[in-house]
């Protein structure tokens, strides 16, 4: 429930794996790094308090982007693959403003079939 997480964090409950305490113990330390004070409490013990990066982007590209298999399947070159996926990812993508730009990611990947396989792995690693 977000009450939980609001209170606890994203990954604090009770029986909770170690990894995922791990993890949002990285949380909370990025999100200090941001704010210039990691491992200090400049305002005395037990008063930390942090926004979690939302990592819009990274949502966007795992979770909102259902043609993706599609135009690998469709679609018979990288340039197309790309190009498709870049216009239909920009006009469905939420919570980033007015024109988002995804087209730094095909400088990353080697090719349009090596990234779906990335967001594959990644999407069966999520909780």
């Amino acid at each position: 429930m977000w009450v939980d997480e609001a209170i606890w964090g994203h990954r604090l409950h009770d029986e909770q794996t170690p990894w995922l305490a791990f993890l949002e113990f990285l949380n909370v330390l990025d999100s200090e790094v941001r704010a210039g004070r990691p491992f200090t409490e400049p305002n005395g013990p037990n008063t930390l308090s942090y926004s979690p990066k939302k990592h819009l982007y990274l949502r966007n590209v795992l979770f909102n982007n259902p043609r993706l298999l599609a135009i690998l399947k469709e679609s018979p070159d990288d340039e197309e693959r790309w190009a498709r996926w870049l216009t239909d990812i920009s006009s469905n993508a939420d919570g980033l403003g007015e024109a988002p730009s995804f087209a730094y990611l095909k400088e990353r990947f080697q090719s349009f079939e090596d990234f779906v396989l990335t967001v594959q792995l990644l999407r069966s690693t999520a909780i």
